[in-house]
């Protein structure tokens, strides 16, 4: 029974480390594609968890891909996407702000009508 399961133990070790050893420099590479494309087409649309969470697993590629030796073609083509991400992350933080702004006349308006009615509430009951 003991032998048995150490046959399953190093069976399961064996299978995780080849699946470790399938990883190639261009399935990282792709990784980092994706996280591009997806950046590109749901960018505009993503909030400040959808934002913290994008940048841990940008991050996460980053310190995997550090591990690894590229090729000069293979780096070259990295920094490009690398550029590219931090482009778009530039161009979608601009846009969220240029949002915020546009709302912002609306967020005065709101608060300033908080501000009376509970001044008004408070000058009610003040003169009671």
């Amino acid at each position: 029974m003991k032998r048995f399961n150490l046959i399953r133990i190093v069976s399961i070790l064996f299978f995780s480390l080849f699946l470790a050893s399938c990883e190639t420099n261009q399935s990282t590479i792709n990784e980092l594609s994706s996280l591009k494309e997806e950046l590109e087409t749901e960018g505009d649309e993503f909030d400040a968890q959808d934002w913290e969470n994008f940048a841990n697993r940008y991050e996460a590629l980053n310190e995997k891909m550090s591990k690894r030796t590229y090729t000069a073609e293979e780096k070259k083509e990295i920094r490009k996407l690398r550029g590219k991400i931090a482009a778009q992350m530039t161009k979608k933080s601009i846009n969220g702000f240029k949002k915020q702004l546009e709302d912002l006349p609306n967020i005065i308006e709101e608060m300033t009508e908080s501000a009376t009615d509970f001044l008004e509430g408070f000058a009610n009951e003040i003169d009671k």
